[in-house]
């Protein structure tokens, strides 16, 4: 179960490397998002999916897990695009 919670690390460090790049920008300018609380809400919902992924994906330790978490949104688009490919071919 620890993995989960590292991949939520994952997850998270992510949009922690994203904000301290604006930060560093001249003037400092934040997206609207960071203002909203739905905002907040839907990114811990993303972070508890990247941990699923890194269960669903058996990672073995907290080094694959932490990049499988980064990875959660890639490796779930990408599923999507398999599926809709395969549901939108004719047999």
């Amino acid at each position: 179960m620890h993995v989960f919670w590292w991949g939520c690390v994952g997850s998270i460090s992510v949009e922690v490397i994203e904000i301290f790049q604006y930060y560093r920008s001249d003037p400092i300018k934040f997206p609207a998002r960071y203002q909203k609380f739905l905002y907040y809400i839907i990114r811990i919902l993303v972070a508890c999916i990247a941990g699923c992924v890194v269960i669903a994906l058996e990672a073995q330790n907290a080094k694959a897990a932490i990049g499988l978490g980064a990875a959660a949104p890639l490796i779930i688009d990408k599923f999507s695009q398999i599926r809709d490919s395969i549901n939108n071919h004719p047999l």
